[in-house]
């Protein structure tokens, strides 16, 4: 078969519906499996049009995730005639009922919408991690207790950016709230993809140091990749995901997000979704991951190799202050995510996603942070050069 006869063939194939409060990371995805996507998300970003066989905007809710209302009419703007393959990302955590709607008119792929009923109804969910026996931080119900530091989390959200601390004894907004004992350990994430039963590690990774100009003190401000946990915790982390795999029957592209406390590892969250780690994984020597996500969804566990080769790491620059996009804006090729000329961004939310290599995880992460912190002076001087290149141009950057 010719070339163009193999890419005739994965075009004549349906179009794969993602809907995600960002959807650029998962039409990519789809791109580097090669099939076709339809985009439905809340900020039309310039490579997210680009690369979507189409787009439909989605507004965002109060809570920071996406109006259900407006997603459904902009999926039977894009999709009028049902039956595509869906495929969700973040901003549908408090929406299960969006999810079941979809799903008369499309095939999910990926967990139940009862999946993420648990996972809103925090009471539910931390009796199941009981019953399972899985470490987590203690949690209270009626507030912060007197002694300890604690955190107020809100359920069915992503991001971090509901995350705070928590004055002793100070109360809880809703019962949507829990209030979690602060840990000082370092956060980590696992990848992987389950297929109701069994699961398949794809990679662990670090979540980098929230960044100043972050809308919070613990909004997810970047991971690197690949890590090496200690024996102890990994097993217990992975003796965790198994228990909920089956218990839950997950399928596909999850996420737990973890802390390592001295020799345990302690249960943040799970992610019923591929999460933004995806991309420091689906690249180079890896199969194409939503294919893996897809097969596992039916049933079927992929086999293959899991490590791409050298380290990555994603970083979110947040802008400072209120910033319009210069006509002239030259974006760096490290840069995601990118929004279009003339939109202006309010303090504190994104401005882009961006990437680097490097032989060593540690010097990927700082140059992604790095450029990170460039980005919002380059929207301010469109034509000048980056520092962070300059400072990363003889430490033994991969790109």
């Amino acid at each position: 078969m010719s070339p163009e006869q193999a890419q005739g063939r994965r075009d004549a194939r349906p179009p794969v519906l993602v809907v995600s409060t960002s959807a650029r990371m998962l039409v990519r995805a789809a791109q580097r499996a090669g099939r076709r996507a339809l985009a439905v998300d809340a900020y039309g970003d310039i490579d997210t049009r680009a690369a979507a066989h189409g787009w439909h905007a989605a507004e965002l809710a109060a809570d920071g995730g996406l109006d259900g209302q407006s997603v459904l009419r902009a999926v039977r703007r894009l999709a009028p005639a049902g039956g595509l393959t869906l495929v969700v990302g973040s901003g549908l955590e408090s929406g299960s009922w969006v999810l079941r709607e979809l799903a008369r008119e499309h095939r999910l792929a990926g967990n139940d919408p009862q999946v993420w009923d648990l996972l809103a109804h925090p009471a539910q969910w931390f009796e199941l991690l009981r019953e399972l026996r899985i470490a987590h931080p203690e949690v209270a119900w009626d507030g912060a207790p007197r002694h300890g530091r604690w955190l107020a989390k809100r359920a069915a959200s992503s991001g971090g950016l509901h995350v705070r601390e928590l004055a002793p004894g100070e109360a809880l907004a809703g019962p949507v709230w829990y209030a979690q004992r602060q840990l000082d350990g370092p956060v980590y994430s696992l990848l992987f993809v389950a297929d109701g039963a069994s699961l398949r590690v794809i990679g662990f990774n670090r979540m980098l140091p929230v960044t100043a100009t972050a809308p919070g003190p613990f909004a997810f401000s970047g991971a690197s990749a690949p890590v090496a946990l200690p024996a102890a915790p990994r097993a217990e982390l992975l003796r965790a995901a198994q228990r909920l795999v089956r218990r839950l029957g997950l399928r596909g592209m999850c996420g737990l997000d973890f802390v390592v406390d001295g020799a345990r590892a302690q249960l943040l969250e799970l992610n019923p979704r591929p999460t933004a780690t995806v991309e420091l994984w689906d690249l180079g020597g890896m199969p194409p991951l939503l294919d893996w996500h897809l097969r596992a969804c039916d049933g079927e566990l992929p086999d293959g190799p899991v490590h791409a080769g050298g380290a990555h790491a994603l970083a979110v620059a947040y802008a400072s202050r209120e910033l319009c996009v210069p006509e002239d804006m030259r974006w760096p090729g490290w840069c995601r995510d990118l929004p279009p000329a003339g939109q202006h961004i309010a303090a504190g939310s994104p401005l882009c996603t961006v990437h680097a290599r490097h032989i060593a995880p540690a010097r990927a992460a700082a140059l992604a942070a790095a450029r990170a912190g460039s980005v919002e002076r380059r929207l301010r001087e469109p034509n000048s050069p980056a520092l962070a290149d300059k400072a990363a141009a003889s430490s033994g950057v991969c790109a």
